[in-house]
């Protein structure tokens, strides 16, 4: 199990923006899966994902489960916005209830690994969160955020009652 200097933040999303999840890391468990949990068989992926919900609940992080919604809320802004200009909005005001609740419990971090698709938010990323290092791609840390947004995505009420996992 790896420590880190400071804790990490992991960016996942789920069902095309409907749900954002962000994991903060504190150390890391000897797990890799890629490119998605959704992908492996039945058998593996309960193992995994019941190993990923252990390992947060017993303090190796701290997981948020947004329903974003984004889609509709891109709609919303489309009114009054380019199609780009309204996704950034939508997206900012995502990422804002994120950060305003990880600062709301005194977490920090000093970096984001987010998977692929929020490279086209970049910018965003580094408005809302304060950091420049943002790393995309799938690397290793971000099957504990693709475990937490599929878990909600697809058997919400298991995650319901853990203390180190927040839906909202």
């Amino acid at each position: 199990m790896a420590m880190f200097m400071f804790p990490i933040l992991v960016l996942d999303s789920s069902s095309d923006w409907d749900i954002i999840s962000a994991v903060l890391l504190f150390r890391s468990l000897n797990v890799e899966v890629k490119p998605h949990i959704a992908s492996l068989k039945f058998e593996k992926r309960v193992k995994i994902l019941k190993e990923i919900i252990n390992f947060i609940e017993s303090g190796g992080g701290y997981a948020i489960c947004l329903y974003a919604n984004l889609r509709q809320l891109v709609k919303f802004y489309k009114k009054k916005h380019s199609k780009q200009k309204a996704w950034s909005i939508a997206m900012r005001e995502q990422l804002s209830r994120i950060k305003l609740h990880l600062d709301t419990k005194g977490f920090s971090y000093n970096s984001i690994y987010a998977d692929t698709e929020f490279s086209f938010f970049e910018n965003d990323l580094k408005t809302v969160f304060k950091t420049r290092k943002i790393y995309f791609g799938k690397t290793k840390y971000i099957i504990y955020a693709d475990a937490i947004a599929y878990l909600n995505y697809k058997f919400p009420k298991l995650m319901r009652g853990k203390k180190n996992i927040k839906e909202f």
